[in-house]
């Protein structure tokens, strides 16, 4: 909603229906509310209530320490591209993006 410049309540709430996968709990939910005097932070506020955000596992730090002992770059590897999130990046670069995210 903040990308498209919408402010208006009544057009962010109708527009709302379309992020929910059809026939799902949340659309369930969605389609037996009374919208009409509904500001967007109240739908908000009501739809975090019925579905709280699921916590991501979050790995220990002897799990981070492990994975960074085992990390390895090969001599075979090095001067090849990779994919990396989404780009193609050298190997030595995606070596040293996933040492530093776990370090």
């Amino acid at each position: 909603m903040n990308m498209g410049n919408i402010t208006e309540n009544m057009h962010m709430i109708s527009l709302f229906e379309n992020y929910l996968k059809y026939n799902s709990p949340p659309d369930e939910w969605f389609r037996e509310l009374n919208t009409m005097e509904m500001t967007w932070k109240t739908l908000e506020k009501e739809f975090l209530v019925c579905f709280l955000p699921i916590q991501k596992a979050k790995k220990s730090e002897s799990e981070l320490e492990r994975e960074l002992c085992e990390l390895r770059l090969t001599a075979d590897d090095l001067g090849k591209k990779v994919k990396y999130a989404g780009e193609d990046v050298w190997s030595h670069v995606a070596f040293a993006e996933k040492a530093l995210s776990l370090a």
